[in-house]
């Protein structure tokens, strides 16, 4: 019986060539967005439900640059900052959903002005490609 030398693999190494380290180490893999809902339920969750309160700030707004109805969209607008400061206590590896989840849920209790905003920066952007384009 021979005994194998330092640059032999162990029986435990994979023979497929993969690294042996956990998923959550090996960085060279492809993004598995399956995965990450597994690993990190309640920063996902948080981001569906700011999601839900921008979906029902959009749909409750009565013009477009007024805000909407904090009677409709603080609750769960409130409930997805509370679930990403989970997420966030949790240590969950992806603390990026709640990150997300707070600039979405944040966005959608002042529509309005985001999109005043938005509009302006727009508008901006557009001069400002205008004028490359003449001068």
């Amino acid at each position: 019986m021979t005994v194998p030398g330092p640059d032999a693999p162990s029986p435990e190494a994979p023979r497929d060539g993969s690294s042996p380290l956990p998923r959550d180490v090996v960085r060279d893999q492809a993004f598995d967005l399956g995965y990450a809902l597994r690993k990190n339920r309640w920063g996902a969750g948080a981001l569906a439900l700011a999601l839900v309160a921008l979906l029902v700030a959009i749909i409750v707004q009565p013009g477009i640059w007024q805000s909407p109805d904090w009677r409709y969209v603080a609750p769960p607008a409130a409930l997805a900052v509370l679930a990403g400061m989970a997420a966030i206590l949790r240590r969950e590896p992806r603390w990026q959903f709640a990150v997300a989840a707070f600039a979405v849920a944040g966005s959608a209790m002042v529509l309005g002005w985001v999109l005043i905003v938005v509009g302006i920066l727009l508008g901006f952007f557009i001069a400002l490609a205008i004028l490359h384009e003449v001068f």
